[in-house]
């Protein structure tokens, strides 16, 4: 495997916030990695009935569906989980899962892990004692090579190359692959948008992201704008613990951003729908409805701003954007002028 490098290790909040990515796309993932992951064939599937009062020790199962196929005639419980990194506890935890689901169903339990780490998983899946023999399956990422799933169609599917195994290619051509396809896929939509964050957030499971995030804004140059998007992925998060708001990592991109601000705030004003804004702005709508929120604050800006308070202590104080707290200042600078 080519040594990796770039950004420290994802955060907790990081993690969940991969591990919800993976949890959105697995219903356009499922018929891909069952068939060509986990080599299970399926004629037919059914959504699980509700089963968050029967397991509450741990957490819920990240996957469940009722299938049916030769093998499950009347029916089977398919369970998958997704995990980041290995688990000492991931045996006992399938274990106690297979025997909440036997007993709320009474069909045959099929349980999957797919392992998302770097290399194979070390987990064990195997238990035998008395009487009792009980395995489930794991699956790494990495015993898949990126060209299984970089020329798909679908892209949740295309995502997954960083993940998967690239002996034979340098990360920056496996990134131009990746965003390459991406563009066919998606185009110049607010679809590709998405995808590219989600490909900047799971680019962190292998240190990564300091070279997508690069190689993103390359391609942006050549093919697609989105540089709005990548300015506010590389926004420093400084979150609850910290008392602070998201603020926009201050460079050359802060003149673009603070445009998009002053066209927001003006488009605003005029009374223009805000997905006509994002629109017109090439930005992320939900973006623009957190400028938006963020301006109704601005009598209170200008009053801290009259008490000479610095740009930065409003911000933190009213947890805005510092950069709009330095547009309401040059704008009364002008007024005063």
């Amino acid at each position: 495997m080519t040594k990796k490098r770039g950004n420290a290790p994802s955060d907790k909040r990081e993690s969940n916030y991969i591990d919800k990515i993976i949890k959105e796309n697995c219903q356009d993932l499922l018929p891909f990695i069952c068939s060509r992951i986990l080599k299970i064939a399926i004629d037919k599937m059914e959504n699980f009935p509700e089963t968050k009062q029967q397991i509450t020790r741990e957490k819920e199962p990240d996957f469940l569906r009722m299938i049916y196929n030769k093998e499950h005639p009347k029916g089977a419980v398919f369970h998958l989980e997704f995990e980041l990194k290995d688990s000492a506890r991931m045996l006992a935890r399938m274990l106690e899962y297979v025997g909440i689901l036997f007993k709320k169903t009474r069909k045959p339990v099929l349980q999957f892990v797919l392992y998302l780490g770097v290399g194979k998983s070390k987990m064990k899946s195997k238990i035998h004692f008395g009487q009792l023999d009980y395995a489930f399956t794991v699956i790494s990422i990495e015993d898949f090579s990126y060209l299984d799933f970089v020329n798909s169609d679908t892209a949740e599917e295309v995502l997954l190359s960083i993940l998967a195994r690239h002996d034979d290619i340098s990360i920056d051509a496996l990134l131009t692959l990746i965003i390459k396809r991406l563009f066919v896929l998606k185009g110049k939509t607010s679809e590709m948008k998405k995808f590219t964050n989600q490909l900047t957030m799971l680019s962190r499971l292998r240190n990564l992201q300091n070279a997508t995030i690069k190689k993103i804004k390359v391609m942006s140059n050549i093919e697609y704008n989105i540089e709005e998007d990548i300015a506010y992925i590389e926004g420093v998060e400084v979150g609850e613990e910290r008392g602070e708001k998201k603020g926009i990592e201050k460079g050359e991109k802060k003149g673009e951003i603070k445009k998009s601000i002053i066209g927001i705030q003006s488009m605003t004003v005029a009374k223009l729908d805000e997905k006509q804004i994002a629109n017109f702005l090439v930005t992320d709508l939900n973006f623009v409805l957190d400028i938006q929120k963020q301006l109704l604050k601005t009598d209170k800006i200008n009053a801290l701003l009259r008490k000479k308070e610095t740009i930065e202590t409003i911000a933190k104080k009213l947890r805005v954007n510092p950069i709009l707290v330095e547009i309401l200042q040059e704008n009364m600078n002008k007024k005063t002028k």
